[in-house]
């Protein structure tokens, strides 16, 4: 079962063509933003000398080639923004394909290993090497959201037991494998978020949370208001028909009314900002799985959470970024100070965040969960891609389990001994003999990881494999423990305690 020279040699020539394309694109991006940035410089150094040359002369002319030069600033900010973006995108997509490399030579060092999920009283989890420093998560893993890694742990330890789900993932997998554009642009939009599991925990009890709005009834009335009296007043003075102090005066108690609920304004902020722009931040991948054609049926219907019909998960994230932008404007004290002066722009801000709230509050928790599904399922995909002599099993209806060619994955194909094992029915007991050394507990493990991969719906390290969804328990470190003052009698007891 040793993967072919030629599919091996395609696998690398994949990988090394895809890394210096995008590692192309990477320094081209770079050459672009150092290009944008002289020339920003350069139009801010000319307009300084634009509105120095205005005051100076009183020539209109001046002002207009400011006001033009100030506008083409502010769009090369843009610009620049969003060519950091695409700069950082392909700078992830470089490194990606590097460590698949690094991964097909056994060195998947570049992926986190889940030591964080591993359990020692689990009934297989320890035994089976599934979680820690070159463990089978880590050759397998490729999820770069909190989430998705916690839902690729959940696909190792607890197992499907349905056919018929299992059947299901399956697709899916096979599905995915075959998407290697849509997967790794996924994955490097994943890489380049800065994630908290935190901010998940504040944004998830906020939306959870089924209180009354934070803006009293009395202030919802005022921020409307006083607003319009404001205004009118303004523009009555503008003409000289009511004197400027008037509005002056009376923008005072807008401003009054704004820092009276300061307190309240500044704990959302501290406590919601950062969480509600790490929803914001993932607007790009739901947009990402929103535009895919999907093939799977349970890929589509996951795909399916993401749009109502109100729209789309990615518009309304859209909607929420302009929100926390219009917000992060009254940390620009002149800015806030006008804009709370004339619209009360806190309260107004925080009414919208609650508006948004009442109407996606549901569904913000179900685009994360989908968002976590798609990124641990895509980890599998990988997974087969990278191994295309790996087979998906069959799942009996029967007790009965067939192994043919079966090895153990993390085991290098050109060293890796492979196995049969054919068990006909239920209660059946195999005793597994042999000197020291010569790969019983390896054997073993390799059924074990395999059994654990079946129930996953994920593909398996054997040529052909039929199996029936069963309860998996293992036993082989166990230890004493002088400590605990635990024997190695006592131990075993204690493990057989889990098992019954």
């Amino acid at each position: 079962m040793n993967l072919n020279n030629k599919k091996q040699d395609r696998l690398v020539n994949t990988y090394k063509n895809r890394q210096d394309r995008f590692e192309n694109l990477w320094k081209k991006q770079k050459q672009n933003l150092n290009r944008v940035s002289w020339l920003r410089l350069f139009a801010f150094i000319v307009f300084v000398v634009s509105v120095y040359s205005g005051i100076k002369s009183g020539a209109v002319f001046w002002y207009l080639v400011a006001f033009f030069l100030l506008i083409t600033f502010l769009w090369m900010v843009k610009k620049s923004a969003k060519i950091i973006e695409k700069k950082d995108h392909f700078k992830a997509l470089t490194d990606l394909n590097q460590a698949e490399l690094l991964a097909l030579e056994g060195d998947y060092s570049a992926f986190e290993d889940g030591k964080e999920f591993l359990k020692r009283e689990h009934p297989f989890l320890w035994d089976l090497d599934l979680f820690g420093q070159q463990s089978v998560f880590q050759f397998i893993n490729r999820s770069f959201t909190h989430r998705g890694k916690n839902d690729l742990a959940s696909f190792l330890s607890d197992l499907l037991h349905d056919g018929e789900s299992i059947r299901e993932r399956q697709a899916a997998v096979q599905d995915l494998s075959e998407r290697l554009e849509w997967r790794q642009h996924f994955q490097a939009m994943a890489m380049n978020l800065k994630q908290d599991p935190a901010n998940e925990k504040s944004l998830l009890e906020w939306l959870g949370n089924p209180s009354p709005g934070m803006v009293p009834v009395t202030f919802r009335i005022l921020a409307f208001t006083l607003p319009l009296i404001s205004l009118t007043l303004f523009f009555l003075s503008l003409p000289g028909w009511i004197s400027w102090q008037i509005p002056v005066y009376f923008m005072l108690l807008p401003l009054f009314l704004v820092a009276s609920f300061l307190k309240r304004t500044q704990r959302f902020s501290l406590k919601m900002t950062s969480a509600l722009k790490m929803l914001k931040n993932q607007c790009g991948l739901m947009r990402h799985i929103e535009k895919e054609s999907l093939q799977a049926p349970l890929l589509l219907k996951i795909q399916e959470n993401l749009f109502d019909q109100a729209g789309s998960a990615s518009e309304k994230t859209l909607k929420l970024g302009k929100i926390l932008d219009a917000f992060d404007s009254r940390n620009n004290i002149f800015v806030g100070v006008i804009l709370n002066a004339f619209l009360l722009w806190d309260i107004h801000c925080l009414l919208r965040f609650e508006k948004w709230k009442r109407k996606n509050g549901v569904q913000a928790g179900i685009w994360l969960e989908t968002l976590g599904y798609f990124d641990a399922i895509s980890s599998l995909g990988t997974m087969l891609f990278n191994h295309p002599d790996y087979s998906f099993p069959v799942v009996n209806k029967k007790p009965s389990w067939e192994f043919v060619s079966v090895g153990h994955p993390l085991i290098p194909a050109e060293t890796r001994v492979d196995n049969d094992l054919k068990i006909e029915k239920d209660g059946r007991i195999l005793i597994v003999t042999g000197p020291n050394m010569a790969g019983k507990s390896t054997f073993l493990r390799a059924l074990g990881v395999n059994l654990v991969f079946a129930m996953a719906g994920a593909p398996v390290c054997a040529r052909q494999m039929g199996f029936f969804p069963n309860r998996l328990f293992t036993s082989m470190r166990t230890t004493d423990s002088l400590q605990k003052n635990e024997s190695y009698f006592y131990s075993e007891l204690k493990r057989l305690q889990v098992l019954f």
